[in-house]
């Protein structure tokens, strides 16, 4: 039944229109061409009903094609809202440029719509029509009988303009500031800044408008003009400094927390420019952290209060209290957003921090890598050696919960912090030796790689701890014996290397079973290991025979020798040649 009813709706669909074509093409009255004409509504059913979609696209726009040629102004402009859901399912239709422009100058404001509309979905800077829209648009700017034609002449403006177009236009949009009606001068407000981005030659001469409007009695306006000037003071604030005694008042007066929370954030960036602001202005900031309002106001409140180049302690409290409400947030971003600030003030004033540590241990164990990685960077800026071991065990418990460059990331703070200032934070270095160990079983190879290098460097600076560290090489050796047989990976490969290396250089020290090391050391398959990993494991084995046999003088155990003479002897068929030599 379904097979059926689609062929039937095809057969109609194709016989709806072929007739339209045909009247199209025979010039009928506009009334019949009209009640003929598939609507937009008609186009998007049968497009989902009809199984052969790109055909009936094709077929589609053949009929689109003739009816923008059409002398009814109301069957092209149908015409071009067909063409607007066409265009949203990707197809290019430039072939239409003309006729939008042509429904664009077309007093009804049903038809006008749909030509903006086009206009701005379809035209491109390049496309030739459009500054054949330059005249219209002047005119449109200006209509008096309601707002939202030239509303539509904007927001087309914004869309479409290009260098010339912008020089043209820019006089005609600054008058619109002087509109009586407000939605007008809000939208002429902010295309200004894309008129200053494509010419700004017209910035200077409109400036002092757009500085009226800070004063202007609605609110939205006000909001408009402070959302443009900060968008022009981004690149270079020291030009705008003339306006802070407007935007402070408007601080003052405002009770919109968007706009305030515009007008805080570029006052802090006037203070590099302006020292003396920072001194009058922390009052003030400071009462907003105090009453309140909306978070996001008071988060900038607190980045700003932060970077003022004072080492005031009642504002460093007053911004510690308010974190709090961040942290507590059920809301994400609330949450990552007062990390962000407690990061700041930790490196401010890191004694103001210390009552947040439970908290940040909680903040690591987050599923969100965002909150977790910031209250990582602020556990790790306030280690000391008292709680340099609860730190790194609270790294270690978040590693087998992540994966790749994020553990990365974890195990490479656990072993900064550690190794500190030549471990200026370590008490006991045989509890380093144990935290090195357990990192390596997650370790991806250059991770591996920084502790192998943090092994051997303890091995070589802390005589104490040699004893200890050889003993735990020969046991990791050993645990590891069967998988050298099967192959080790990249990175257990590193802390291998780390261990023979360590054993082999501090020999005298090993009072183990040296036969069981060297036959480790002296493994078949070690010729499948780096050259340099080669090398190694027989420099090595070469001191521990010598401590060996050195040991057992004068009674040499013959049997030994020969045995390790024969291990050594098979890495003659290493391809490198200084394996071999």
């Amino acid at each position: 039944v379904s097979t059926q009813s689609t062929g039937v709706v095809n057969a109609f669909v194709e016989g709806q229109e072929l007739y339209t074509m045909n009247i199209l093409e025979l010039g009928s009255t506009p009334f019949i061409s009209q009640a003929l004409q598939l609507s937009l509504m008609d186009l998007i059913k049968n497009h989902k009903r009809n199984g052969n979609k790109a055909r009936y696209i094709q077929r589609a726009v053949r009929i689109i094609q003739k009816e923008v040629k059409a002398s009814d102004a109301m069957i092209k402009a149908t015409a071009i809202s067909k063409l607007l859901y066409l265009q949203i399912l990707g197809y290019e239709l430039e072939f239409a440029a003309f006729p939008i422009v042509e429904v664009i100058s077309q007093k009804l404001f049903a038809q006008k719509r749909i030509g903006y509309l086009a206009a701005s979905q379809i035209f491109t800077q390049k496309t030739d029509v459009a500054l054949l829209t330059t005249n219209q648009i002047k005119t449109d700017l200006f209509y008096k009988e309601n707002q939202y034609i030239p509303s539509m002449a904007i927001g087309c403006l914004a869309k479409i303009m290009d260098e010339d177009m912008a020089r043209n236009v820019a006089a005609d949009i600054v008058a619109l500031l002087a509109s009586s009606r407000p939605y007008i001068r809000r939208r002429a407000i902010l295309v200004l800044y894309n008129i200053f981005l494509k010419f700004p030659g017209a910035l200077r001469p409109a400036f002092l408008k757009l500085k009226e409007k800070l004063n202007d009695e609605d609110p939205a306006v006000v909001q408009s003009t402070v959302n443009v000037i900060c968008e022009l003071a981004r690149t270079n604030p020291k030009n705008y400094l003339a306006l802070v005694p407007l935007l402070f008042r408007v601080l003052q007066n405002s009770k919109n927390s968007y706009t305030r929370t515009k007008i805080v954030r570029l006052l802090r960036e006037f203070f590099p420019y302006e020292p003396r602001l920072a001194k009058k202005i922390l009052t003030p900031i400071t009462d907003m952290i105090n009453t309140g309002g909306s978070l996001s106001l008071v988060y900038e409140c607190i980045q700003t209060c932060l970077a003022l180049n004072t080492s005031n302690e009642q504002s460093f409290h007053i911004c510690t209290t308010k974190i709090t409400a961040f942290l507590e947030s059920p809301n994400q971003n609330f949450k990552f957003l007062g990390l962000k600030a407690l990061k700041v003030l930790a490196s401010k004033s890191p004694r103001s921090v210390k009552g947040y540590v439970e908290t940040l241990f909680e903040l690591v164990k987050d599923k969100d890598q965002g909150i977790s990685k910031v209250a990582m960077d602020i556990i790790t800026s306030l280690v000391s050696s008292k709680s340099l071991v609860v730190t790194v065990e609270a790294l270690i418990s978040k590693i087998s919960n992540t994966e790749g460059h994020f553990r990365d990331d974890i195990i490479n703070r656990a072993i900064d912090i550690c190794c500190y200032n030549f471990y200026a934070y370590v008490r006991n270095f045989e509890w380093l030796i144990r935290i090195l160990m357990e990192l390596s079983k997650f370790a991806s190879f250059s991770s591996a790689t920084i502790i192998k290098e943090k092994l051997i460097d303890v091995g070589v600076r802390v005589p104490n701890v040699r004893n200890f560290l050889v003993h735990h090489m020969a046991q990791y050796l050993q645990q590891i014996k069967e998988s050298l047989k099967l192959g080790l990976d990249n990175s257990k490969a590193q802390v291998f290397y780390a261990s023979v290396w360590l054993i082999g250089e501090f020999a005298t020290l090993f009072t183990g079973d040296f036969k069981t090391m060297i036959d480790i050391t002296l493994l078949p398959e070690i010729l499948h290991f780096p050259p340099s990993t080669q090398q190694m494991c027989i420099q090595s084995a070469i001191k521990m025979i010598t401590v060996f046999v050195s040991k057992d003088l004068p009674n040499i155990d013959e049997a030994a020798l020969l045995s390790f003479r024969n291990k050594v002897n098979s890495f003659l068929r290493s391809p490198n040649s200084e394996v071999q030599e």
